[in-house]
């Protein structure tokens, strides 16, 4: 029976040309994001859309920091993420520890629960959500939004 011989060679070719591709798969859309920044609002809406921008607008960077209030929705970002990483960390951090560590009746239906509440779409959560925050006058408001985000991902965190 022959003996099946890898090529050196060939084995390094193929896997360059599944390295190039991967990087061209995983970075496309980074190239597309840029192309489409620096894209006058009429190029960027062309149909069919053009892989490169014929007339670079780099003037559109400058515009972010005067047309926009950035600094200040960058800010509202960053406090209302890491306020909601916080609170989820805290709330769930013992519910995971509990649920795998410790056998108690109900574990299973708790886990189940958390999986049930995964599979429902978050549009199902608008309505309601709204309502709550609308009585408790949370809407347009810091704490709104951190409880808005928590609800969302508690059943997530809780079982990763």
């Amino acid at each position: 029976m022959a003996e099946i011989r890898k090529d050196p060679a060939t084995l390094k070719i193929l896997t360059w040309l599944f390295i190039l591709f991967l990087v061209v798969y995983v970075g496309f859309p980074f190239y597309w994001m840029f192309i489409s920044s620096i894209k006058s609002p009429l190029e960027a809406s062309l149909a069919p859309p053009s892989y490169w921008a014929k007339n670079p607008r780099w003037i559109n960077y400058l515009d972010i920091w005067s047309a926009v209030p950035f600094l200040r929705e960058l800010f509202n970002s960053v406090f209302i993420t890491i306020a909601t990483v916080l609170v989820s960390l805290a709330l769930t951090s013992t519910t995971a520890y509990s649920l795998s560590r410790f056998k108690f009746k109900g574990r299973d239906f708790v886990i189940g629960l958390f999986l049930f509440v995964q599979l429902v779409p978050l549009v199902v959560y608008l309505i309601p959500l709204y309502f709550v925050l609308l009585r408790l006058h949370l809407i347009n408001r810091y704490l709104g939004l951190i409880i808005c985000y928590g609800t969302i991902g508690l059943p997530f965190m809780a079982l990763v």
